[in-house]
């Protein structure tokens, strides 16, 4: 008999060991299993400063000489800047890419002429040569929209024709 209650007593806690080892082995699980979602937010902060850093680097609020403007939906570049944090305080929020560029909204179904009433700022903005590339590479979509002026309504210019913006120093 006391060999038999030194047995159950030695189970007893052989079984509380393993309890606490199951508990172990599930907390490290749980740990693991959020390692992949830390490393994916540090990346998608990565990408978002990048982006930001780059459009930075190559935007102006001109064009020279021969260089056109390419118009984009103000809606959808303020998706993007709420996506890289370019609001007021420039904090990274946790929100998902803008999705393409979409200029459907400025266009009539031809997809070539400009909606009447659009007014620049409210509804369109524009950029160089060079960030309409970066965003085209990144999030394709469009269509491109090209001016040699920042006026929706100047007659249209073909993108193939449009001169490359230069290099950014």
């Amino acid at each position: 008999r006391e060999e038999l209650s030194e047995l159950l007593a030695a189970t007893g806690k052989a079984r509380e060991e393993l309890s606490e080892l199951l508990a172990a082995t599930g907390k490290a699980r749980e740990e693991l299993s959020e390692l992949p979602a830390a490393t994916g937010k540090a990346a998608l902060l990565r990408r978002k400063a990048d982006e930001k850093r780059r459009v930075n680097d190559s935007d102006r609020n001109y064009v020279v000489g021969s260089e056109c403007w390419y118009l984009i939906d103000s809606a959808w570049l303020s998706d993007w800047r709420a996506f890289v944090g370019d609001g007021d305080d420039g904090e990274m929020l946790d929100g998902l890419p803008p999705g393409p560029v979409s200029n459907s909204r400025l266009l009539l179904a031809d997809g070539k002429t400009p909606r009447q009433g659009l007014v620049k700022g409210r509804d369109y903005r524009g950029v160089n040569k060079q960030v309409w590339t970066l965003f085209q590479t990144t999030y394709g979509g469009g269509p491109a929209i090209v001016r040699r002026e920042l006026d929706i309504y100047e007659p249209r210019v073909d993108d193939a024709s449009a001169p490359p913006s230069p290099a950014t120093p």
